[in-house]
């Protein structure tokens, strides 16, 4: 029996590039995001080898690029990512 819950790190991998790419932009540029966005800084580190400061000095549109070309996010980061893109999407 295979589990087919969707979760919020399996939502992000149906998510089509542009709309990632757009989800991302939208975390990076919450300001009440920032617990989670040092542990994306923290995974961005580690998945493409950077040095934490190095992402932390990265503007919005390049760690926004680099969060959204990550294959697989834990739940807790896809989830606040996710919430985030669909309440700046509703702005519009």
């Amino acid at each position: 029996m295979t589990d087919t819950t969707l979760t919020p790190g399996r939502l992000w991998k149906r998510m089509t590039a542009e709309q990632r790419h757009r989800a991302a932009l939208a975390f990076w540029q919450d300001e009440n995001a920032a617990d989670d966005q040092v542990q994306a800084v923290l995974l961005i580190s580690k998945q493409k080898k950077f040095r934490p400061k190095t992402v932390v000095a990265l503007d919005e549109e390049r760690k926004a690029r680099h969060l959204a070309s990550l294959p697989a996010l834990p739940d807790a980061i896809a989830a606040r990512v996710l919430v985030l893109y669909h309440l700046a999407e509703q702005r519009r």
